[in-house]
């Protein structure tokens, strides 16, 4: 990035939000027709990539070099530990209360490379696999958790209030 390291954040959490934003559209697309079964995919791809985003810009603000990477935990465990843990704490206690290793083995492993697996599923081999497990409760709130931390460190505003001052 060629510019100044908060206005760099800034942008990144922006495009970050615009990914999240098409996966909110998709996710209201596939509400309204649950026949659309379709829709599941790229409400997941949006909501991963969106993720994947939110955590370069927190990485980047506090400057954390990272690979071009699109594993989410090799990203969140890049985090400091001041952020990483209230953010891991939220989710093993406020994501339908199951332990920190049923999360990380269930939830976490799930949709670590979803941007990658997920924007694919045509060509997953079924015949090894019937089915295709998808985590999408679990990555929406982990994506909603990352904006707000996101928001709060760049603009010192909740997600809320970020949005009351952008009308």
């Amino acid at each position: 990035m060629v510019g100044e390291l908060l206005y760099d954040c800034r942008e990144m959490f922006r495009h970050a939000c615009s990914f999240y934003d098409c996966a909110e559209i998709t996710l209201k697309k596939f509400e309204q027709d649950t026949e659309a079964i379709c829709y599941v995919l790229p409400v997941g791809v949006n909501f991963a990539f969106a993720s994947e985003v939110f955590l370069k810009c927190i990485l980047k603000h506090n400057d954390i070099s990272y690979d071009r990477e699109h594993g989410l935990l090799k990203l969140f465990n890049l985090l400091p530990e001041d952020i990483k843990n209230p953010i891991q704490n939220f989710l093993e206690f406020g994501y339908r209360g199951f332990s920190k290793e049923y999360v990380k083995r269930k939830y976490f492993d799930n949709i670590n490379k979803a941007f990658v697996n997920w924007r694919y599923a045509y060509e997953h081999d079924f015949s090894k696999c019937k089915t295709m497990d998808f985590q999408i409760g679990f990555l929406i709130t982990f994506s909603d958790i990352l904006r707000e931390v996101c928001c709060t460190r760049l603009f010192g505003r909740s997600w809320e209030e970020y949005l009351k001052g952008e009308k």
